[in-house]
């Protein structure tokens, strides 16, 4: 892969995945308001009364459709309750959605193992479109392997990952595509 876009990476601990997940919908939902034509899915977790799992759903930003990709395999499950075809079904419709923005995603266990929305971070790359992804530190070293020094860092701060925005789609135009996938 050989950088042509501009890419960032926000870095943060385990325990915090759920901010991370409310700055991207928050970003996302803030570049709509400046007109910003978006494609992709943020993360929506909604809790199941006592179970100790959260329902992952994704709400592409395109159609505004709602796609679960997690299982509910019962309240005494453990390991991961992906409902993986639900999860390749969001990673098409961002593919599809792709054209002329920019990616903004997790890159979590899939992408870790080569799977997930990779493929559509490296063709959207490929294709000069801007990609910022969330990252867990322990992924981190995953996405160094792969990408190499592509991708700058970002701290977990919506002030600064909106200035990156505003600096990187200002070159781009008015198109900026987004995703937040499970980091499951």
């Amino acid at each position: 892969m050989t950088q042509s876009a501009p890419a960032a990476a926000i870095v943060y601990p385990t325990p915090r995945g759920q901010h991370v997940d409310a700055l991207l919908a928050d970003v996302a939902s803030w570049l709509r308001t400046l007109g910003y034509r978006l494609a992709g899915s943020v993360q929506v977790n909604d809790a199941k009364p006592g179970r100790r799992r959260t329902n992952i759903t994704l709400r592409d930003l395109g159609s505004g459709m709602l796609i679960r990709i997690s299982e509910d395999r019962g309240r005494g499950a453990r390991g991961c309750h992906l409902d993986y075809a639900s999860f390749v079904s969001a990673v098409e419709l961002t593919a599809r959605g792709l054209e002329g923005g920019a990616v903004v995603n997790k890159f979590g266990k899939r992408e870790v193992e080569g799977g997930g929305y990779r493929c559509v971070i490296e063709h959207a790359m490929e294709c000069c479109i801007p990609v910022l992804v969330a990252v867990r530190l322990e992924h981190e070293p995953a996405l160094r392997a792969y990408a190499g020094a592509l991708f700058g860092a970002l701290p977990l701060d919506i002030a600064q990952v909106r200035t990156w925005c505003l600096r990187v789609v200002g070159r781009k135009g008015r198109s900026f595509a987004a995703s937040v996938t499970s980091s499951a």
